[in-house]
């Protein structure tokens, strides 16, 4: 591991960055994390520093101070306030000027981002006019004005309390035949603590996918079905048909899918 990178910054260590903690610690990484109410630091393990940053207000000299040359992890998610996408714009400003004195920056973003796409799409796969005016495009774009920015795009995240039944509880899912594009929580954190370990070129953008795409109704009938849950209802898609395909494995040392087949992964999610 290199010096720099022992000291990380979680910034948003919400449901995913709760099951990265551990993988980190075991790594021999130094972690300050944080979350935006004072009362959920508690939930943090023995031996992480824990900060309350409510992503919006300028970052206090203790979060500075945790900045400076360590790898930061943002990992807060954009859907969180979809509702109001220039705060979440805010947060990513402050994320990257945070990054001035930091050695690294590991941005979550979302596979969302190819909206509107259609076919095979990898690391290099162009945008659609649609996909380039989305919010999380634009965070982006904000996130690599830092200059030592990782793109780390995330596929639909299932795991321990996010069971993909529940998503059938919301009504019709659309596109019974579309391929699905998922990745379980495991995955997800091993690859970002190895990538903590193992920085790429700055700039750089990695798709976080399994390689397993079944078609919807195929998963999501599995998925209730082992959930004990009512089988889901489809409605004709409204999105073309994509695939997002990851060229991790052959960059990141080390990195194997612990689920690459997303039907053992749906047996890791209760």
């Amino acid at each position: 591991m290199p010096a720099s990178a022992n000291q990380v910054l979680l910034i948003g260590a919400g449901w995913l960055g709760q099951q990265l903690i551990p993988l980190l610690l075991q790594a021999g990484c130094q972690v300050t994390a944080t979350r935006r109410r004072p009362e959920h630091l508690s939930e943090f393990p023995v031996g992480v520093t824990g900060l309350c940053w409510d992503g919006v207000s300028a970052p206090d000299k203790r979060l500075r101070q945790a900045a400076e040359q360590a790898v930061i992890i943002c990992a807060v998610p954009p859907g969180r306030r979809a509702a109001q996408p220039q705060m979440y714009l805010q947060t990513v400003q402050w994320i990257v000027q945070l990054a001035d004195k930091a050695c690294a920056l590991l941005f979550c973003s979302t596979t969302s981002v190819f909206s509107g796409c259609r076919g095979l799409l990898d690391e290099q796969s162009v945008l659609s006019a649609v996909a380039a005016s989305s919010v999380a495009v634009q965070a982006e774009q904000i996130a690599l004005t830092a200059g030592k920015t990782n793109l780390i795009r995330l596929a639909g995240l299932i795991g321990p309390g996010r069971h993909p039944a529940r998503f059938c509880q919301y009504g019709p899912l659309q596109g019974p035949e579309l391929p699905v594009n998922l990745v379980h929580a495991a995955d997800a954190c091993q690859a970002l603590s190895l990538l903590v370990q193992q920085p790429l070129a700055a700039g750089q953008i990695v798709h976080l996918v399994a390689p397993h795409h079944p078609a919807k109704h195929e998963f999501y009938q599995h998925a209730c079905l082992l959930a004990g849950l009512a089988a889901p209802t489809f409605s004709a898609a409204t999105e073309p048909a994509r695939q997002i395909v990851s060229s991790l494995p052959s960059q990141l040392v080390g990195f194997e899918f612990i689920y690459p087949d997303l039907f053992v992964a749906l047996q890791h999610c209760n």
